[in-house]
């Protein structure tokens, strides 16, 4: 299948993690998951819980989620704690989505979320956000991950054709 009726794109976070829901261009739902921590270790299970509900009732979805990416000493991220945190999330969405044989796709990291603020549904842009730096960028980003997510899906599929 190269087309998927639905996508759900995750942006998670070692804080917060962004969740959209969408048909085409229309946005159908979107999400902002606080990642409570259950022991000094964030609750996966909450975001995992709310990409379920998205997905469970239209089984025609794709599912993108971000990649993580190694921490560069380099640029002084010495403390590898977020990334971690986001690595275990995205490690519990690998899971489900294998458990659950949901179409996911990984998405590389690459300033998802920066785009002009007028790029992005209305419902994505906070009411005094000028630059783009509010709470919804996560959602913003989930919705760059989709796109990119639906693209990299239909490439994969494509090559298998080929091949």
């Amino acid at each position: 299948m190269t087309a998927h009726r639905y996508v759900v794109g995750v942006d998670p976070g070692a804080k917060t993690t962004g969740i959209v829901f969408r048909r085409g261009y229309e946005l159908l739902g979107y999400w902002l998951v606080d990642m409570a921590t259950v022991g000094g270790v964030p609750d996966c299970g909450r975001v995992v819980d709310a990409v379920a509900r998205v997905v469970e009732p239209a089984w025609d979805t794709l599912v993108a989620v971000e990649d993580v990416k190694a921490p560069n000493p380099h640029l002084g991220v010495t403390n590898p704690a977020g990334i971690i945190a986001t690595a275990r999330l995205l490690g519990w969405i690998e899971h489900w989505a294998a458990t659950r044989r949901a179409n996911l796709i990984v998405v590389p990291p690459r300033g998802h979320g920066t785009g002009p603020l007028a790029a992005y549904p209305a419902q994505l842009v906070g009411a005094r956000e000028k630059t783009g730096t509010g709470q919804l960028r996560h959602c913003r980003s989930a919705w760059d991950i989709s796109y990119g997510g639906e693209k990299l899906w239909r490439l994969q599929v494509n090559r298998k054709r080929v091949t």
